[in-house]
Parts: structure tokens; sequence; C-alpha cells
């Protein structure tokens, strides 16, 4: 398996705040949040698709249902997604905006409006 170089934005982002690999690509990969998907259950738990797969995040207990959650014992980039999505998580000082995935910008700037 090869790994995937980072894009420039993704490049741009880890450079300036000096985030680790998880949290650059929770902000940078393009990836939907739905707290109201059928396989949830309850208000903890929220679905993050990614890639055309589903990943059901707790956001309480901060755990996920993918692969790397469950052998590496790490906060996933999923969970990291949903913190950041929901607001639970804050952008970190030095992000450029434009850099972000256009879903979670959209979604920050909707939830900014209210």
């Amino acid at each position: 398996m090869s790994a995937v170089s980072p894009s420039p934005n993704a490049q741009m982002i880890q450079a300036l705040a000096k985030l680790d690999e998880r949290d650059v690509r929770a902000l940078t990969r393009p990836m939907d949040v739905y707290a109201d998907d059928p396989a949830t259950w309850g208000d903890d738990e929220v679905a993050v698709y990614h890639r055309g797969v589903r990943h059901i995040v707790n956001i309480v207990t901060h755990s996920c249902d993918c692969e790397d959650y469950h052998y590496r014992d790490v906060t996933c980039q999923h969970i990291r997604r949903a913190l950041y999505a929901l607001g639970k998580r804050e952008i970190p000082e030095g992000i450029n905006v434009d850099a972000l995935d256009d879903g979670l910008r959209r979604r920050l700037e909707e939830r900014d409006a209210l």
C-alpha cells in the first residue's frame, strides 16, 4: 500500500499550525458528518462518510468503528472531523480557512451565521 502525498493545502495547514497527521486529514479531506443518519443510535452518535464508507462516531466517548481507532487506539480522523464539524473542537489558530475541506468550511460558515 503506497502512501498518498498530502495536497498542497494539507501541507500548508500542517506547516502553519504544526498539527499531527490525523488533524490535517480531518480538516482537509472530503468528509460529510450527519447527526440524523439512520445507522446512529441517539444523540451521542454521528455518521461520518469518507470515500463512500460510513463510520459511526460516538462524540461523547470519542470512539469510532474504523480500523485506525480499533487497532491503533488513537483519536482517528473521523472522530476529529466530527468534533470540528459540530463545534466541539475549535479550528486551531493560524489555519487558512480556504485550505479546509469545502464541506467543513461551509458547515462552519452555516454554524457561524446562526
